[in-house]
């Protein structure tokens, strides 16, 4: 895990900005004030240190963390360029240490290259900000080879060529009675008809096979190779009436056509996390964890891993946990960027943030419930800078979610609603509570409709509809305090309550949304979410 601070640690300390850097041929290490660090000796050259944390509130998109620095070299710089040195292919880290500690236990803030550089003559400063290049990285999933073709299958039906594997995430069809995702006939040779249900091991080991004339039966799942021998999962279609054009369509389960599968045993690509928090809660009768992929964070989780970016895995784990909840079930059907899918897929349903730190990248969940990790108070703790801002956030109050999503129709099956109509009539798919009822009767009916295919239960799709209703009632404030090096255990992210008699705000809830770092000082933005249940009056 990337190394934090604690607030023991910095009660009290000094801490240094140290860099190291490799330009030239050598290491060169700067500090803001010369310091022997275990032997290694640290210039007191380096200033105009900046360094900004920030996280954009609900947003899949991150900033690219960047730092900027001054330094002076104990040589002559423009000389050592003038050889043939190429000062932006520098690579550098910045990290701040604290005075008196181990080497090892500095907390690394960014590494990567040297960029926007500028120098002068020998003495002057040089400065120039430290970028990250692995967020540059991108990777396709499935890989482009996972495509039905004369190459991976020649007997493959004339409709499935050119087909994309699919990918399976969740058990997608179970209580929909509906097809949910394709089957692709890969062998129609006379009698030995072969259908491709997934393209990985499948936890499942029987399907419901859908033709389009409405037939249907369970065969087993078969697990084989393509001619290039990558593993796939398939089932075999020979029994079933040939259809036209030989479309089939698949649904997930186990057992009888109408009886509840198990559970256990009846999904797509296993979890490769084997976490212990139970997943599946479709089925009153069973309530253990399940074998494949369905949390959606271990989805997020296990889309970082296939992404090619540096993932901040310790800060992945520790926050993933609470969003496994959120079943994501569905399929990828083409080769996609699997950063991209995830950004578009899953984080837009989710109170999730992606953030960057020195170690990679890492979601940041918005809990509105977590516990505070700090009380602070104005003129003690803090000073404000400036005034309170309001922010330009969306108001939504009539929440709609369009799921369930059909294969066969390619349309969405169901409709969850929120709404804060106070007298429309409710139902199992329409309901209200009092944030979407609060909002309407202060800003108007707000209607917002959005529609995914990787929701497949009632349940996911009201978790997904009760976070926005509390996020989106009232429009956001924020307000920006500055302290003293002591609060750099703060994490953005965090939840602090926040005390200012001026302002009236007593034990405020705030979420720590922007860190940025000085030389001596720290300046924080914090995100004031309304809640109306949890806010107090202070008047």
């Amino acid at each position: 895990m990337g190394r934090r601070f604690t607030e023991s640690e910095l009660r009290n300390a000094e801490v240094l900005w140290l860099l190291e850097l490799t330009f030239a041929g050598r290491v060169w290490r700067f500090s803001t004030e010369l310091v022997d660090v275990e032997g290694y000796i640290y210039t007191g050259s380096l200033s105009n240190v900046s360094y900004d944390e920030e996280v954009t509130w609900a947003s899949a998109e991150y900033d690219l963390p960047t730092a900027g620095v001054s330094v002076i070299f104990p040589q002559d710089i423009a000389k050592l360029i003038a050889q043939g040195h190429d000062l932006s292919a520098a690579t550098g880290e910045l990290s701040l240490w604290v005075k008196g500690s181990d080497l090892d236990d500095k907390r690394i803030v960014v590494s990567g290259r040297a960029n926007t550089a500028d120098y002068g003559a020998e003495g002057e400063p040089v400065s120039f900000s430290l970028e990250p290049d692995w967020l540059d990285n991108s990777r396709l999933y499935p890989s482009p080879e996972s495509v039905i073709d004369d190459t991976t299958w020649p007997n493959h039906a004339d409709n499935t060529s050119g087909k994309t594997y699919p990918t399976i995430i969740g058990a997608p069809g179970f209580g929909l009675k509906a097809p949910t995702t394709p089957i692709y006939v890969v062998d129609d040779t006379g009698g030995a008809e072969v259908g491709l249900i997934a393209g990985h091991h499948v936890e499942a080991s029987n399907v419901y096979l859908i033709g389009s004339d409405g037939a249907a039966s369970t065969p087993p799942v078969v697990h084989t190779t393509d001619a290039l021998g990558r593993e796939v999962a398939t089932i075999d279609i020979s029994a079933h009436t040939p259809t036209t054009g030989k479309t089939y369509w698949a649904r997930w389960g186990e057992g009888d056509l109408d009886a509840p599968p198990n559970w256990k045993n009846a999904g797509g690509i296993p979890n490769p996390f084997k976490s212990e928090k139970p997943k599946l809660l479709l089925s009153t009768d069973d309530q253990l964890p399940v074998d494949f992929l369905v949390g959606a964070g271990d989805v997020i989780r296990w889309a970082l891993s296939q992404s090619g970016l540096k993932v901040d895995i310790g800060r992945t784990v520790a926050n993933v946990d609470t969003l496994n909840d959120f079943l994501i079930q569905g399929f990828i059907g083409e080769t996609v960027d699997i950063l991209d899918w995830l950004k578009t897929e899953v984080l837009s349903l989710l109170p999730v943030s992606l953030a960057v730190s020195g170690e990679g990248v890492y979601p940041i969940v918005w809990d509105y419930k977590a516990v505070s990790v700090a009380s602070l108070t104005s003129g003690i703790d803090i000073e404000r800078e400036g005034r309170v801002e309001y922010q330009d956030n969306l108001v939504k109050n009539e929440l709609s979610l369009r799921w369930a999503y059909n294969v066969a129709t390619q349309d969405f099956a169901k409709r969850s609603t929120l709404t804060g109509d106070p007298i429309a009539e409710t139902s199992n798919l329409v309901g209200r509570n009092v944030f979407t009822q609060s909002s309407r009767a202060r800003f108007g009916p707000r209607a917002s409709e959005s529609e995914t295919s990787m929701v497949a239960d009632a349940a996911t799709s009201y978790k997904i509809l009760a976070w926005q209703s509390i996020a989106f009632s009232k429009k956001h404030r924020r307000i920006k305090y500055r302290s003293d090096i002591s609060l750099g255990w703060l994490n953005v992210g965090d939840i602090v309550e926040i005390t200012d008699d001026n302002l009236f705000l007593s034990e405020q809830r705030m979420m720590v949304q922007t860190i940025k770092w000085g030389e001596g000082s720290l300046i924080f933005d914090f995100l004031m979410i309304p809640n109306l249940i949890d806010d107090t009056i202070n008047v």
